[in-house]
């Protein structure tokens, strides 16, 4: 990675992982991922532009030449240029038309406020997704996702990612349960946030700064009560923000807590009464959230429990 094209002499080494979605059921296919890479590099100069390869070149595997800018530092003069919020993309022609889109308007960062591939939504035994997956398969054991879509929507995302930082929280398209109780593995495993930067435990909720906003992070499918790690930590993160130095305090999350949607209506309220206090009492400024499309005209089906604030169930997608 160096600051002029084609003159590279540093290199930076990361680590290196796998994992498998397992289905051991008669008639559901497994998968195990290629090898997936992550590299932290540290050192970089702010609002800078930098060219770098990924590979290896002792092969040679070399990528194709990336450049990318760097965000300014926190401050309350300095900003991203500009930043692109999407949610519920998916890998269809709208899809495309939304990258597009992006790409011509050259963002600084994405804020992808989950719902990224919609993998769960595909069968591995003939590519068809289906409304109401409980309906169409009663009989089905589990819930199996299409993970080469996680593949194909890297490869579909490469031209805009490869140039403009995404951070990522997750959604419910990214639970993917499989067996042993195991959810969000592909989530987990393919994209790296700052959740040990940020004092945060836990890859679903983290937070960071670009130029002067302040930036956090939530996850609504892990616990989010007052009592919880994610309340602590975010009460602690909230408390240390320097309004000096990131005016703007901008939280973001997978489902919103209003909204009109009949599908939805209330069905993040439990996350509401535990934590709208807390981002009232420190001002937050702007809340990014997706989940709901409501052009969507299809017949879903959710299951919820006695107590409309008890533990959770998903909706059947």
């Amino acid at each position: 990675m160096e600051k002029e094209s084609g003159k590279y002499t540093s290199r930076g080494k990361g680590d290196s992982t796998i994992y498998t979605q397992l289905y051991p059921f008669e008639g559901l296919l497994n998968y195990t991922s290629g090898i997936i890479h992550h590299v932290r590099i540290d050192g970089l100069e702010p609002e800078t532009k930098y060219f770098y390869k990924c590979g290896d070149n002792s092969i040679p595997a070399m990528s194709e030449e990336h450049v990318f800018e760097t965000l300014p530092l926190p401050g309350p003069n300095a900003y991203p240029r500009r930043i692109a919020i999407i949610g519920d993309l998916g890998l269809t022609s709208n899809s495309s038309t939304t990258i597009d889109h992006v790409i011509a308007n050259d963002p600084s960062m994405i804020l992808m406020v989950g719902d990224l591939t919609y993998a769960n939504q595909y069968l591995t035994t003939g590519g068809k997704g289906a409304p109401c997956y409980s309906c169409a398969f009663p009989d089905a054991p589990i819930r199996e996702t299409y993970q080469p879509r996680w593949d194909g929507w890297g490869r579909f995302m490469e031209p805009l990612i490869s140039s403009s930082p995404m951070m990522v929280i997750e959604g419910n398209h990214e639970i993917e349960p499989q067996v042993s109780g195991i959810t969000f593995k592909s989530y987990l495993s393919r994209y790296a946030v700052p959740s040990e930067e940020s004092g945060s435990n836990s890859n679903f909720y983290y937070s960071f700064d670009a130029g002067g906003i302040h930036f956090v992070m939530l996850g609504a499918y892990v616990d989010y009560n007052s009592t919880g790690a994610q309340y602590s930590w975010l009460k602690k993160d909230l408390y240390q923000v320097d309004r000096a130095k990131t005016p703007w305090l901008v939280a973001a999350w997978h489902p919103p807590w209003y909204n009109s949607y009949s599908s939805h209506y209330q069905e993040f309220e439990c996350m509401r009464q535990e934590m709208e206090a807390l981002l009232y009492q420190y001002r937050v400024d702007i809340v990014f959230s997706g989940h709901v499309h409501a052009y969507e005209r299809m017949n879903r089906v959710f299951n919820y429990t006695l107590d409309p604030c008890g533990p959770r169930l998903h909706n059947s997608w």
